[in-house]
Parts: C-alpha cells; sequence; structure tokens
C-alpha cells in the first residue's frame, strides 16, 4: 500500500501491484477473477451500463454489493455506483461512487487508485470502515496476481 488519502466526502487508496493495467482491469471485471479475490460470487455485466452483483457469506446472512458500471475503459478506469445490501435489505447510506484507475508504471506494475465518493463518507467511522475495507481488498488482489491465476 503506498497512499491513503483522505477527501472531504470520499477517499483515496493507491496501491502499486506487479501487473499490467490489462490484467487488473480484467481482475475488477471478470467473473472468475472477481470470485477469486473480491467476493465468494459475483454476476457481471461488465460493459456501460451493465450491472452487477457481489455476495459474501456472513453470520448474519448474505451481504452484497450491487451497481451498474457506468464508465468503463479497459486498461485504465472503471466507475461504477456501489450499494450495500444485507439480509434485512438495503443499507440506509450505503450508497457510493467508485472509481478505479489504472497507471502503468513501465515496469511490470501499475499503480491502481481506488476513489470513493458518497454522502454518508461525512461520517468519520464510515470513511475508517471504508478505508480499512478497501486495503484488505487491494491486498486481496495483490495476494490473487501473486499467485499467478488471473484470467486472460
Amino acid at each position: 500500500m503506498s497512499t491513503t488519502i483522505t477527501l472531504e466526502d470520499g477517499f483515496s487508496v493507491t496501491t502499486r501491484i506487479n501487473a499490467s493495467p490489462d490484467v487488473l482491469y480484467r481482475a475488477w471485471t471478470e467473473k472468475a477473477d472477481i470470485e477469486s479475490w473480491l467476493a465468494t460470487e459475483a454476476e457481471v455485466d461488465a460493459r456501460l451500463n451493465g450491472n452487477y452483483i457481489l455476495k459474501w457469506p456472513s453470520p448474519d446472512g448474505e451481504l452484497s454489493a450491487r451497481g451498474e458500471y457506468l464508465k468503463l475503459v479497459p486498461g485504465e478506469r472503471i466507475v461504477q455506483s456501489w450499494q450495500s445490501w444485507g439480509p434485512e435489505g438495503r443499507f440506509e447510506g450505503g450508497d457510493a461512487t467508485v472509481q478505479i484507475e489504472f497507471v502503468d508504471l513501465g515496469d511490470g506494475s501499475t499503480e491502481m487508485t481506488q476513489t470513493e465518493w458518497s454522502p454518508v463518507y461525512m461520517d468519520k467511522d464510515h470513511v475508517d470502515m471504508s478505508i480499512k475495507g478497501t486495503i484488505q481488498a487491494h491486498e486481496a488482489l495483490a495476494r490473487f496476481i501473486e499467485s499467478g491465476k488471473p484470467q486472460g
């Protein structure tokens, strides 16, 4: 993890990963890859205005994130809406816009920056929890890449 920057209404986490931007882009948009590092189950329609659902088990029931792909530039940028759901339904105030950007560093590695904006991020505890989750996700992605198992 190289940097964490807190913004007024969101945050960014930047991570350097030893993979090309194309490999990382696929890791975020291919069902098999997503199910290897981010979610236990995924439904993915990675096209402009396509939808996704990510699912995780929890002691209280299934958790999920749902959203729409708002912008897709292969190897460069993904912008998606994000809604958080739990066993009782949609989490009030759990909506965000998520952008993932990939910058090729020219040495076989990529600087990946994930930025999230949401009105709920005005609450420091929610920001801290979201940053922690994002860092854990980046660490899981790096382990997945190092395993040599990404698609493509």
